[in-house]
């Protein structure tokens, strides 16, 4: 079966007659099945997504089977397994290749399979200073680019934080006024959130009056409220000085509470 395509839309070509056609959707296209030779109509939003190029599912899988079996059975260069390569893929392929993505990573691993990079990332080299740490007094190396940001002071986001604080103490503070604070009874100096930390991870978390186990906020529930973890001056704080690790406890919010009164 042929099909004219200089006939209208409603005709076909069988033989030497031309069938008129009494019933065909508005907005299609006249098509013959490339598997069954089938006359069929396509919409054309289907034939610009690339569809409609068969008549029926069946003849669909018929043709995608057709399409996968224009390749070749190659070998495995890194695992040595037999797997199928279509002729496009070998076609396009940047690299030898393989059966799967691991051995992809892994050639490139081992060597057997270059990586193909187009841009390399900084192909000039970068001039670089080398600094002492305000803080620890170490050397260590920056680029131009981070001084003129502002940046590049510090060797650490440890030491930055340390100098942030000592920034941010007393008057420094935006938020100073007069020495005056919402938060001046709960105050125990710059340094006592790190502080905190090493006498809780001396105590191993651990109430030093009652031996419970202490938690945080974060698992902070109506069940083990008095276990919260807090930290203690056995020489009630008067300055930064009170904050010495030999002045200080772990011990639960209800111990804690007990201790104060």
């Amino acid at each position: 079966m042929v099909v004219d395509q200089m006939l209208p839309l409603n005709q076909v070509l069988l033989g030497d007659c031309v069938e008129i056609l009494k019933d065909f959707p508005e907005n299609s296209v006249k098509k013959i099945c490339p598997i069954c030779g089938q006359i069929f109509f396509v919409e054309k939003s289907r034939i610009k997504h690339g569809r409609g190029i068969t008549c029926s599912k069946e003849c669909q899988n018929k043709w995608v089977s057709l399409k996968l079996k224009r390749g070749d059975i190659l070998k495995c260069p890194v695992c040595s397994r037999e797997f199928y390569c279509s002729l496009s893929r070998m076609k396009d392929a940047k690299y030898t290749p393989v059966c799967s993505k691991e051995c992809l990573y892994k050639g490139r691993s081992l060597g057997i399979i270059q990586r193909e990079v187009k841009n390399r990332y900084h192909s000039s080299p970068r001039t670089k200073f080398t600094k002492e740490c305000p803080i620890c007094e170490k050397s260590f190396e920056t680029v131009p680019s981070r001084i003129d940001e502002g940046r590049g002071k510090y060797c650490s986001r440890k030491c930055f934080e340390k100098a942030h604080r000592k920034n941010m103490a007393g008057d420094k503070c935006h938020f100073w006024v007069d020495g005056r604070s919402y938060d001046k009874q709960s105050y125990r100096g710059s340094d006592w959130e790190e502080i905190r930390k090493i006498v809780y991870e001396r105590d191993n978390y651990t109430c030093q009056i009652c031996g419970v186990k202490c938690i945080s906020r974060r698992d902070l529930s109506d069940e083990n409220s008095h276990k919260l973890i807090q930290c203690h001056h056995l020489k009630e704080y008067d300055s930064e000085e009170d904050n010495d690790l030999d002045n200080l406890i772990t011990a639960c919010v209800s111990c804690h509470g007990t201790m104060r009164r």
